[in-house]
């Protein structure tokens, strides 16, 4: 986690000052491009540790908040804001972060422009923060949540969509005019240039192997690099 940044909804530390800033929303469910009933605003930051996103949406007291909780992954009724992106911009696959305003989150693939999957589970932060005339949302999406192209460049072009849903109405609004219910949604989504920093993931995958030697009636049992001999009635395997 960035030191300069909490992630906890509130968007109040100096580092969001320097963030690219996003707020030209318009209704893209339904697909009308009209003005959303209420302004959205979204920051995009890159930081050493990731990709940082904040959402503002403003929604006065009088308008009912819907605050459903839900398991990872499951379907989200209710105020919730969505994070997609292409790391390639190359139209192949994006990913789909989502928070809501309960908390809950999903995490998923697009594929094929619009084909969406749940089976992908990234490892990033989120939080969220409410006020009497707004609730807001933090993301911070590590440089290792997925494979990216060229990853030595000092900047990189990534592509995104931001949206929102207002969840009295079910009204979308998005930026750019991209919806994955037309047959083109990856495609368009707005291609954005940020500073890319290095990071290193070390990865420990634990094994063992195992093989019987016919002659001498014993296995050959191999963990983490070290050979062990048993003999093949007082086998035990441990990985």
């Amino acid at each position: 986690q960035d030191a300069a940044l909490t992630i906890d909804g509130r968007l109040d530390e100096a580092a969001w000052e320097k963030a690219q800033r996003f707020d030209d929303f318009v209704v893209v469910e339904p697909y009308t491009r009209g003005q959303p009933a209420y302004p959205t605003e979204v920051r995009l930051l890159s930081t050493p540790q990731g990709i940082a996103v904040g959402f503002r949406c403003q929604q006065p007291a009088a308008v009912a908040r819907e605050r459903e909780r839900t398991p990872r992954d499951a379907d989200m009724p209710g105020d919730r804001v969505n994070v997609f992106i292409d790391f390639n911009a190359d139209g192949e696959i994006a990913y789909n972060f989502t928070i809501a305003l309960s908390g809950a989150i999903q995490d998923a693939t697009v594929t094929n422009e619009n084909a969406y999957s749940t089976d992908w589970d990234g490892d990033w932060q989120h939080g969220v923060s409410e006020d009497a005339d707004s609730w807001s949302a933090e993301f911070l999406i590590p440089w290792t949540v997925a494979a990216m192209r060229d990853s030595g460049a000092e900047t990189r072009t990534i592509a995104v969509m931001f949206d929102r849903v207002l969840g009295i109405t079910d009204e979308r609004s998005g930026y750019p005019a991209a919806s994955f219910m037309r047959p083109r949604f990856v495609s368009e989504y707005a291609r954005v240039e940020i500073e890319q920093h290095q990071s290193s993931l070390l990865q420990v995958f634990p094994y063992a192997t195992l093989s019987r030697d016919l002659k001498d009636n014993r296995f050959e049992h191999k963990v983490g690099g070290d050979l062990y001999w048993k003999p093949s009635g007082d086998l035990q395997l441990t990985a």
